[in-house]
């Protein structure tokens, strides 16, 4: 479980690095391994919370089972709800553990280098070409 657990925050913090670093793969695991070091206690709590805000959404599929057809639809919207939230709410919490993790090794945070970065992403929607129907 212990290897598991690290493996899994190394993972969720590379996920942020090959976003906000132009390091992306292997690279962004190396560099989030090398961002832990130092603040596994922290990475560890913060794995496990995210764990045990997942826990009531196991439960209530368990139970779904028991349930008429309009309680189970009511309790699979209030599961989709639950989920998505936790979701944003597991982002937001990596991405401030990397800024975290940054200024533990006291790197330099450069919001220009960052805002530049992020801005060579698309910023409207490109629409795919369509092709006709034969």
């Amino acid at each position: 479980m212990a290897g598991i657990s690290y493996m899994n925050m190394i993972w969720q913090l590379a996920n942020v690095v090959s976003v906000l670093e132009k390091s992306r793969g292997f690279k962004a695991l190396k560099r989030s391994k090398e961002l832990i070091k130092g603040k596994m206690g922290t990475s560890f709590a913060m794995v496990l919370v995210i764990l045990l805000c997942t826990i009531p959404n196991a439960v209530l599929v368990q139970k779904l089972a028991g349930f008429g057809t309009i309680e189970s639809v009511c309790l699979e919207i209030f599961i989709a709800f639950w989920g998505t939230l936790i979701t944003l709410y597991a982002l937001v919490v990596q991405t401030v553990f990397y800024f975290v993790c940054k200024s533990y090794h006291r790197e330099n945070i450069d919001k220009s280098s960052l805002a530049d970065h992020l801005d060579e992403y698309p910023e409207e929607y490109v629409p795919l070409k369509t092709r006709p129907y034969m």
